[in-house]
């Protein structure tokens, strides 16, 4: 009798073991879609063969997208499937890039393409794969040995861009052009730039039937040439002309050589980064008018010391930088500033996003002595101060139905937006 008892048991064990794993097999993988810039009701309609849930651990797979960009002023993206639950322990990575004159619905498609690819050995053990169909549309002759061709461009990338913006009331105005041109060339080794920018702004009130104008401008010329010294040290030489009516720079040329420490190796950039920077700076000014120094002209040096961490983990992420500044003539004139944002998945469903910057300021040595009422309510000058900060923060909570693969788009307001400059 207690044998039977015993076999039963293990019959019923077995039995159960292999039903829990059938039922498990039976249901679609569930993912969770960690993606600032996915379209993600595309990927609904186009990847449906899984389940997407809105919480992190919940799902069996995590999907993490993240992305740095490419020297020709496209995107490089980085795919980590990472498994959890009944796929744990299982990680699979995809690596994939994007031009820089793609559309979206054509990085969308890239994004699903590669997605639908790295999701194959997830759904090789579900029932999901028996409904699965893989195609292969041939571009060209497959028989012949693909050959790169030759770059006309020796890899540089141009950019030209131009706009406008008007805003108009009954006694107000504001009228803003604007226009750059930027020429760029990454390599392994050099990383080289230069660019034009110009900025005109016309702001026009009318204050006890008395019209106003005030016209802000700026214009900037740089160049820029880095160099990487070693796995994890680099170079970098910068100058550039300013010319700025709320800077009060009539002209200024500076020259700055920097030198950069990356904790982590440069190839890991997408997910994290730390990395050290310091060096001089010189600047000849003329300016606009007398500061409240009493100068009209002056040489100065300085030297700017920086900390930049990035990191992007499937629990958030964290961006931040540290930058002091000082004159080298006088340490008294200096600037310090701290700013970064983070994104917290807190426990289930709950997500803390904070963020801003704060800077303590002693070196303005630009200020005009007087500024006008007008200018000060228009900003159309800098304006002396201490301090700048901002900040923000935000505690989201999500909860409910946890899996939902419906997409109904009936009735969505995108409305319409301002390009500013």
């Amino acid at each position: 009798m207690q044998k039977l008892v015993l076999w039963l048991a293990i019959w019923c064990c077995l039995h159960g073991q292999s039903y829990a794993q059938n039922t498990t097999q039976n249901e679609p993988i569930t993912v969770f879609l960690d993606c600032n810039t996915c379209d993600s009701d595309y990927f609904r309609t186009e990847v449906p063969f899984v389940q997407y849930v809105i919480d992190r651990s919940a799902a069996d797979l995590h999907v993490l997208f993240t992305s740095a960009q490419t020297g020709s002023g496209g995107q490089s993206w980085n795919i980590d499937f990472i498994g959890q639950k009944r796929m744990n322990g299982r990680k699979n990575g995809l690596r994939f890039n994007t031009e820089s004159t793609a559309t979206k619905d054509e990085i969308r498609q890239a994004q699903v393409r590669y997605l639908k690819v790295g999701l194959l050995p997830y759904i090789l053990e579900t029932s999901t794969f028996d409904h699965v169909t893989i195609g292969y549309s041939a571009t060209q002759n497959t028989t012949e040995v693909p050959i790169e061709k030759p770059d006309k461009w020796n890899k540089w990338t141009f950019s030209l861009t131009g706009g406008g913006s008007l805003n108009a009331q009954s006694i107000y105005s504001d009228r803003t052009i604007m226009v750059s041109a930027n020429a760029d060339r990454t390599t392994d080794r050099w990383k080289t730039g230069a660019g034009v920018y110009f900025r005109k702004q016309v702001n026009k009130v009318t204050i006890n039937n008395t019209p106003r104008t005030y016209t802000q401008e700026s214009q900037n010329v740089y160049g820029r040439a880095v160099y990487s010294l070693a796995p994890l040290w680099s170079l970098k030489l910068y100058s550039g002309f300013t010319r700025s009516t709320y800077e009060n720079y009539d002209a200024q040329f500076s020259v700055s050589p920097s030198i950069e420490y990356s904790i982590f190796p440069y190839s890991e950039s997408t997910k994290r980064s730390l990395k050290f920077q310091v060096g001089p700076e010189f600047a000849a000014t003329q300016y606009l008018q007398k500061t409240v120094f009493g100068k009209l002209q002056e040489n100065t040096w300085g030297q700017v010391s920086k900390l930049i961490m990035q990191w992007q983990q499937p629990w958030g992420n964290i961006n931040g930088s540290i930058t002091a500044s000082n004159l080298l003539n006088d340490p008294k004139k200096n600037r310090f500033s701290v700013g970064g944002n983070v994104e917290w998945r807190v426990v289930k469903g709950l997500n803390l996003v904070m963020g801003g910057y704060a800077s303590r300021i002693r070196d303005q040595i630009n200020l005009v002595p007087e500024v006008g009422e007008d200018e000060i309510l228009l900003r159309n000058k800098l304006l002396a101060t201490n301090f700048e900060y901002q900040t923000f923060v935000q505690i989201r909570y999500t909860f409910g139905s946890l899996k939902n693969n419906i997409v109904n788009t009936r009735f969505d307001e995108s409305g319409f937006f301002i390009y500013g400059f």
